[in-house]
């Protein structure tokens, strides 16, 4: 992804990358490299015993991805400041990483195939309408 002039690049590794060491079993890594792909940054996302990935990224920060520990799979979302500061993250049990799209700058949807309850989301019952 392209934001201003520098490139962002999403994604995980399991090794140290520029000095920075993995401290996950693998870790989501956000990289940002200079329009002549020369190294800026990178931020390292992770949890403990854990293989987390970032698959989606949008012009605002908006990362999708994954974590792994065990058998318990999780889709986490993050948003990011313009700092790359986390600002929140969520996750939920599911079976693969959590898309992301922003609909606006500041309104934001992930896509999540959950694999329980989700906490906070009530489900009514759906009614069929005659035609």
């Amino acid at each position: 992804m392209k934001t201003g002039n520098n490139f962002i690049l999403v994604g995980s590794s399991a090794e140290k990358l520029f000095s920075q060491p993995v401290s996950g079993l693998k870790d989501g890594i956000v990289v940002t490299l200079s329009p002549s792909f020369g190294f800026i940054s990178i931020l390292r996302s992770f949890n403990s015993q854990s293989s987390r990935t970032w698959f989606y990224s949008t012009a605002t920060n908006f990362l999708g991805g994954s974590a792994i520990t065990g058998e318990k799979r999780e889709a986490v979302v993050t948003k990011y400041s313009n700092k790359w500061l986390p600002e929140w993250t969520t996750r939920f049990s599911a079976i693969g990483a959590a898309r992301v799209v922003d609909v606006t700058t500041t309104l934001h949807l992930a896509l999540i195939s959950s694999t329980g309850a989700v906490p906070g989301l009530k489900v009514g019952s759906l009614q069929q309408k005659a035609p």
